[in-house]
């Protein structure tokens, strides 16, 4: 199932709790519900919600506060964290000298994963029963092009502290 149908499929399920043939049908971003803080207390209640949302929802229809309601959590598992930091594109960041340069209608993105940057090396993630892997559940980026382009500003932004692999439960898609 593609990314897109994917996404789809788990903010209808998520938001509406529809049934299989509801799933089925849910295939245009048009049927995409907007995620927002009273429905994230609703209807993402648990850490296992909160991964899959991180997983597969569309930024587009996903409130900021979402994201960093869910980082805030005690209970966020670390595979949510890295799950919602790769999500936000941090190599999108590493050609900004500082926050100022970053354009204002990003700055939002930018402070999400500076949050959860000092957040995982303070080692405030301490649930650890979810997978994650960067090359299957996001994108594999080209971390040596991205060096030769930017620098050290590469490792400050995406510490390889944060580039890995994490064993655990692999949830099932809905």
């Amino acid at each position: 199932m593609d990314r897109l149908r994917l996404s789809a499929c788990l903010a209808a399920l998520c938001l509406h709790a529809c049934g299989p043939a509801e799933r089925q049908a849910v295939t245009a971003p048009a049927a995409l519900s907007h995620v927002t803080l009273e429905t994230l207390t609703s209807t993402h209640r648990n850490p296992d919600d909160w991964h899959r949302l991180a997983l597969a929802a569309n930024w587009d229809f996903v409130d900021a506060a979402v994201w960093r309601a869910i980082i805030e959590q005690p209970n966020c598992d670390r595979a949510t964290a890295l799950a919602i930091f790769w999500t936000a594109s941090p190599e999108y960041y590493v050609q900004f000298a500082d926050r100022e340069d970053v354009p204002t209608v990003n700055r939002s993105d930018y402070d999400l994963i500076t949050a959860i940057r000092e957040r995982w090396l303070r080692g405030d993630y301490v649930r650890a029963e979810l997978a994650f892997d960067p090359d299957i559940d996001v994108w594999p980026l080209d971390m040596q092009d991205l060096r030769r382009r930017y620098g050290a500003r590469v490792d400050a932004v995406m510490p390889a502290a944060m580039r890995v692999r994490l064993e655990g439960r692999r949830l099932a898609a809905p």
